[in-house]
């Protein structure tokens, strides 16, 4: 490149970057060991930018600052403060339709969301880049009546009011980080995912946990669609699911549901970039919480995945 082009100004969002580097990590195999981690690409991609800036530091660079989060909080409300900050996306986004879920199993795990206990939610806050986790994804399958999780967790990373996805580089990842993901992983492996599987019809997903009295699920089956741009209504057999107890009184139950419709619309592109061929968004979330899905037990799937451990 000559020295006049290369100093040509270009101008590229947040998310470009973003997904930009998940299509260089793609080129990576995902068990190479020398695979990169995303978020030391975007610091490294920063550097480059404006030197000794972060990623965080760079967006901080042409964005508003953050509220203060005050630190007198406990964390658990901090954590739900980081993800409140998250804004809303543009009305003209792209609508995908969302099945509200009602399952009856998963009544601890709403009322006590994982992220919103404090050993978790210590864990989640002040990463060294200045991120903080503000969701979970385990990838979860279902092998004839059993579920079982592929743990190679990918973290919703909130930092200057922007969502950014990351795979966990346990090499580099604070003990506190994979103590609270490990707690994370514990707590959801309680349930028995089959069955809220089966009853959908599907073979395997993203459950997304997040600081939110509610549960994401988003059908594999999504990505491919959405990459093709096809719609996904409410009813569509491949539409992004929120498990949610619709029964309690308590107006925070509500609150969540469309916190977390919020923040799964914003990572959903870079999320098809691990599994189809991407997804250009923004895309948000058409949520009816009058109208819960009403799931009904079918056959197991044929022909499912059996390379993953059984996990009960």
């Amino acid at each position: 490149m000559d020295k006049k082009t290369s100093q040509t100004p270009i101008i590229v969002t947040v998310g470009q970057v973003s997904r930009a580097m998940d299509r260089i990590l793609g080129r990576w195999p995902k068990d190479d060991l020398r695979r990169p981690d995303k978020l030391a690409l975007l610091n490294d991609f920063s550097a480059s930018v404006q030197s000794g800036k972060n990623w965080g530091g760079l967006i901080g660079s042409f964005t508003e600052a953050p509220k203060d989060i005050p630190a007198t909080k406990d964390s658990p409300e901090r954590l739900r403060e980081v993800m409140r900050q998250v804004p809303a996306v543009r009305g003209t986004a792209v609508s995908v339709g969302t099945r509200i879920t009602e399952w009856p199993e998963a009544h601890e795990l709403l009322h006590s969301p994982p992220l919103l206990e404090k050993e978790i939610a210590d864990g989640c806050l002040g990463l060294p880049g200045g991120e903080n986790v503000v969701g979970v994804c385990l990838r979860v399958i279902e092998t004839q009546s059993r579920a079982q999780f592929d743990l190679d967790p990918i973290l919703l990373l909130a930092d200057q009011e922007m969502i950014f996805t990351s795979t966990v580089e346990l090499r580099e990842a604070p003990p506190a980080l994979l103590a609270s993901l490990y707690r994370v992983i514990a707590k959801a492996s309680q349930l028995q995912w089959w069955q809220l599987l089966q009853a959908h019809g599907l073979s395997q997903g993203y459950l997304v946990f997040g600081p939110a009295r509610c549960i994401g699920l988003v059908p594999f089956n999504t990505f491919d669609t959405l990459s093709k741009g096809r719609p996904i209504d409410r009813l569509h057999g491949d539409a992004v699911h929120i498990v949610a107890d619709l029964h309690d009184d308590d107006p925070r139950f509500r609150t969540d549901i469309i916190e977390m419709a919020r923040l799964i619309g914003q990572f959903l592109p870079e999320l098809a970039d691990y599994w189809s061929e991407g997804a250009d968004g923004p895309f948000r979330l058409d949520v009816n919480v009058q109208a819960p899905a009403q799931p009904t037990i079918g056959a197991p799937m044929a022909d499912l995945p059996t390379e993953v451990p059984d996990h009960d």
